[in-house]
């Protein structure tokens, strides 16, 4: 099959852009190998945001009192949570595809392309059990987790951003390894829902990129929401006890090392 152009990746910017090209009117095909819309449709941006909403809600609701309301029990029933984000970003997917759909000229292929030769001044790759081929081939891949080397973390079952984003239970404590902004995001979320959290950052603020008076003032607004933090510290070994973990950060020049005793483990996520 042969096309003006592929694109290799169906996120945001991927789809923008076969969009684009198919309405100047070339052939093309859109390469996926997993959900249309990417990381920020599916297991970033919009359905961490949709659970920053719930989350802005309870607390919004905790320190009423602050502003002179008076509000009863709060109850956080996270499985509702849960439903009300699965249910806006499956619309939102649905939507994608419908819309992608209509477009003439292109064509989706569900699958993992790779490329297998050339010919002449065509690239050719394979989707499943079709070649396709096209002089112009834009790859866009998308992100995933990076997992660290960890001594004993290949052992436990961590989470990463897609494991957390499909919990069906709050975790009574949660661990967060790496102080970069997803990382304090899901942390502040699970937070407000009622978890316990600790954030472990090898370096000496959180936030590393930016200034430090910035890392200062979000620090300062987690710890008042009482999320455990830990600069300074790199965590050497992770051991699970049933379904406990034990997470054993360096001692820092400390007498003694930290161990922290936890239900899950979550992973920050890296480009």
């Amino acid at each position: 099959m042969k096309y003006d152009a592929v694109v290799i990746g169906a996120g945001q910017a991927a789809a923008g852009i076969a969009v684009t090209f198919a309405k100047k009117g070339d052939k093309v095909a859109l390469i996926e190998g997993d959900k249309l819309g990417g990381t920020c449709l599916n297991y970033g941006c919009r359905p961490t945001k949709t659970l920053r909403a719930s989350a802005l809600a309870v607390h919004n609701a905790r320190t009423a009192g602050d502003y002179g309301i008076k509000i009863g029990h709060i109850e956080v029933d996270f499985k509702a949570i849960m439903a009300r984000m699965h249910g806006i970003i499956g619309g939102m997917q649905h939507s994608f595809r419908d819309y992608m759909d209509t477009v003439s000229g292109l064509d989706i292929h569900h699958g993992y392309g790779h490329f297998v030769g050339k010919n002449g001044t065509g690239y050719q790759l394979q989707v499943n059990d079709t070649v396709i081929e096209a002089e112009r081939v834009y790859i866009n891949t998308g992100t995933r987790s990076v997992v660290p080397s960890i001594p004993g973390l290949n052992e436990v079952k961590y989470l990463t951003n897609i494991e957390l984003l499909n919990l069906e239970e709050l975790p009574q404590h949660l661990i967060v390894i790496g102080g970069g902004y997803i990382g304090l995001e899901f942390g502040q979320i699970f937070r407000r829902f009622g978890s316990d959290v600790t954030v472990i950052e090898p370096g000496n603020q959180l936030l590393a990129r930016e200034d430090t008076d910035i890392a200062t003032a979000i620090t300062d607004i987690l710890n008042k929401e009482a999320i455990d933090i830990l600069t300074g510290h790199r965590v050497v070994q992770v051991a699970q006890n049933g379904h406990e973990f034990g997470i054993f950060p360096d001692d820092s020049g400390q007498s003694e090392a930290v161990s922290i005793i936890s239900e899950k483990l979550v992973l920050r996520k890296t480009a």
